[in-house]
């Protein structure tokens, strides 16, 4: 992950396993499941914490594994890993720079979503029963 400019940590996602994280005044702080504070974050927007990681070549005996992603993805990729997100969420998350180092081809498609199609279907109810 050192170099890599676009990470997101789902706080959900660490709390799996036992792992816990502190969010009081502004400040957070990632806690392992002995409750070792292993990285520190400021709150820049709403629910948006922004962290400082540094690269050590090894860390005790537990293992940590982050996923990222590179740089200029698709629209269609960043609505799938923000939790389909509208396209309008993203630009503003740009536009605000909310995001630090979010880079999306402006030139890919912002294609239909199936998945969020099919979320906001819904079935008519039922009229009277005729006689």
């Amino acid at each position: 992950m050192p170099k890599n400019k676009n990470n997101l940590l789902s706080l959900g996602k660490w709390e799996r396993d036992g792992r816990s994280y502190n969010a009081c005044d502004g400040m957070i702080s990632l806690l392992t499941k002995e409750k070792k504070t292993v990285a520190k974050g400021i709150k820049i927007s709403n629910d948006l914490y922004k962290f400082a990681f540094k690269h050590t070549p090894r860390m005790s005996h537990n293992n940590y594994t982050f996923n990222t992603a590179s740089p200029s993805q698709s629209w269609k990729t960043w609505h799938q890993c923000f939790g389909h997100v509208r396209y309008s969420g993203i630009k503003a998350l740009i536009d605000n720079q909310l995001v630090e180092g979010l880079q999306i081809n402006m030139n890919s498609l912002k294609p239909g979503c199936i998945a969020c199609t099919e979320a906001k279907l819904s079935i008519a109810p039922y009229g009277p029963a005729s006689g």
